[in-house]
């Protein structure tokens, strides 16, 4: 923030670990001639992966498995989960995370949804990726995983509105930005 770094008068690069940089004050760092590296393609495998990872978690049930081992109370019944393949999966960002995260669902023989401001021949030819509009992509995907970073017009991307038009049984995976996701809006639909 501004408040930050005024505190670093000196201060003339910042090295980001990161793909994104919303977190820094990018006028502040503009108008002191503070130059701004990211880490392009940092983490591309290893962030689509987890977020495949917990789609894999929620399905197979395996961490309430885990837990009711755990406290030696298992219940099978409530553990029988449900396969990936022949379900349909949303997409929102295709860059480089959200194009191995396609690769990946792919792999599991899931119908792809993506939606994003580029189209990329290669995800429909090799991955079938079906680009769409953010409005089907809602209706129709039993997943949705986020793979965007976080521009103003995107802020609050997942609203009421947006939370009205999923499936009931749809699950939301955000391994992007916190803040696509308007917070109250989620609680209010998961208290319904």
């Amino acid at each position: 923030t501004k408040e930050v770094l005024e505190q670093f008068p000196s201060l003339r690069l910042i090295a980001l670990r990161s793909v994104g940089f919303n977190h820094i004050d990018i006028d502040y760092c503009n108008n002191h001639d503070i130059v701004i590296e990211n880490t392009p393609n940092y983490g591309n495998k290893s962030v689509a992966e987890f977020a495949f990872g917990l789609m894999l978690d929620v399905c197979r049930k395996i961490t309430k498995a885990y837990t009711e081992y755990k406290e030696m109370d298992v219940t099978p019944q409530g553990l029988v989960g449900e396969e990936l393949g022949g379900k349909t999966v949303g997409v929102i960002g295709l860059g480089a995370i959200g194009s191995e995260f396609a690769r990946l669902a792919y792999g599991f023989d899931m119908k792809i949804l993506g939606y994003d401001l580029s189209i990329k021949q290669n995800l429909i030819e090799d991955y079938k990726v079906e680009y769409t509009d953010f409005d089907r992509l809602l209706a129709e995907s039993d997943f949705i995983s986020l793979h965007t970073p976080l521009t103003k017009d995107n802020h609050h991307l997942f609203n009421e509105g947006a939370f009205k038009k999923m499936k009931n049984s749809a699950i939301l995976i955000n391994t992007a930005r916190g803040e696509l996701i308007d917070t109250q809006a989620l609680y209010n639909a998961l208290s319904q």
